[in-house]
C-alpha cells in the first residue's frame, strides 16, 4: 500500500479512503537557524494558543512600521 501512495506522490490515508485530503503534506522551506533563534522558537512553542496570537500581532506591528 505504501508504494501505491508513494507511486501517487500521496497518503496512504488518501490511497484507501481515509482522508479526501490528497496532499496533506506541508510544504515548508528549510530554514537555517542560528542558536538564538532556535531559542526563540522553542520559547514560543512553549506558549500558548492565546500567548501565541499575542507575539504575532506584536510582529506584525513591528513589520508594519
Amino acid at each position: 500500500m505504501t508504494q501505491l501512495a508513494d507511486y501517487f506522490n500521496t497518503s496512504v490515508d488518501f490511497t484507501i479512503g481515509h482522508t479526501d485530503i490528497k496532499d496533506p503534506f506541508d510544504k515548508t522551506e528549510a530554514f537555517h537557524l542560528n542558536s538564538a533563534e532556535g531559542d526563540l522558537i522553542a520559547k514560543y512553542r512553549a506558549l500558548s494558543l492565546k500567548e501565541r496570537a499575542c507575539v504575532q500581532q506584536v510582529v506584525e506591528t513591528l513589520l508594519d512600521k
